[in-house]
């Protein structure tokens, strides 16, 4: 895959978040929501995914490109 940032070569791999600690919090909730929510408590459109995901790495910018999957995501 094309970075997205820099247009050099990705390398795949997976992206796993290992029982929240600091990077998550306790919870090791993720999920996605319209930057138009961000400040808001209570997410309208918020979609929960698990913490696991095939993602991308640029070693030349350094940037981390993950997909993750939506279609069971109630919404």
């Amino acid at each position: 895959m094309k970075c997205l940032i820099c247009n050099g070569e990705c390398e795949k791999g997976i992206l796993e978040a290992h029982n929240g600690g600091l990077f998550f919090g306790t919870s090791g909730r993720l999920s996605w929501y319209p930057e138009t929510e961000e400040n808001k408590k209570f997410k309208d459109h918020e979609i929960p995914l698990t913490a696991y995901a095939t993602a991308y790495y640029c070693h030349d910018c350094e940037k981390i490109f993950a997909t993750f999957d939506a279609t069971n995501a109630v919404v």
